[in-house]
Order: structure tokens, then sequence, then C-alpha cells
């Protein structure tokens, strides 16, 4: 029995070690991947200019999205089955990223609210 819980204290131990190391690797990574970019300071300096950025985005690729229907006047989505699994990845992300720069844009408002009264 002593064998076991030996084994799995090492187990444990090499379980620990791994794990360290794919944090130390995964924080490498994101540090030279965005550098000193920084998304949340940048939407908090430029609330205006994110949203602006975000709806025109958002409007230039849901029309991208869309074709004619035979008569010319309506617009029909690619797909009337179901919704494509990359669809709906696409359409959640899009939601985040809004409800995001609202609250975002909230928090600007409310500071620059309260800072005025003062």
């Amino acid at each position: 029995m002593a064998e076991i819980r030996l084994r799995k204290t090492r187990l444990q131990d090499d379980l620990d070690l791994l794990e360290q190391s794919f944090e130390n690797r995964y924080s490498k990574f994101q540090n030279s991947a965005l550098g000193s970019f920084k998304p949340v300071e940048f939407i908090k300096k430029r609330p205006l200019q994110v949203v602006g950025t975000v709806l025109f985005l958002s409007l230039a690729i849901g029309f991208s999205r869309r074709k004619k229907g035979s008569s010319g006047n309506e617009n029909v989505h690619y797909s009337k089955k179901s919704p494509s699994f990359t669809g709906i990845v696409y359409d959640e992300m899009k939601r985040i990223a809004a409800r995001r720069a609202a609250s975002y844009m909230s928090e600007w408002i409310d500071q620059n609210i309260t800072s005025d009264k003062k």
C-alpha cells in the first residue's frame, strides 16, 4: 500500500511540473504574441473609436453574408436549413464583442459624467 501511495505522490509531482511548464510556455507565448498590446487598455482609452469600428465591421460582415434572392429585392441567407457550427460561433463572438463594447462604453460615460459633476 505504501508503494502505491509513493507512486501516487510521484505522479502528482510530475503532473504539477507539467502544469507549471505548460503555464510558463503559455505566458511566454502570450507575451510574445501580444507584446505591448493590451486590448482592455486600448478600449478604455479609445471607446468611441472601438465602438464605431465594431459597428462598421459587424455591418460590413453582416451584409457580406447575404445574397440576393431570385426577385432581386429580398435578402436570403446562404443556408436556410440549419446554421453551421462556424456560423453559430461567429454570431456568439459578435454578441460577446458587442456586449463588452457596450459595457466599456457605459463605464466610460459614467466616469466622464461623475468627473464633470466634481
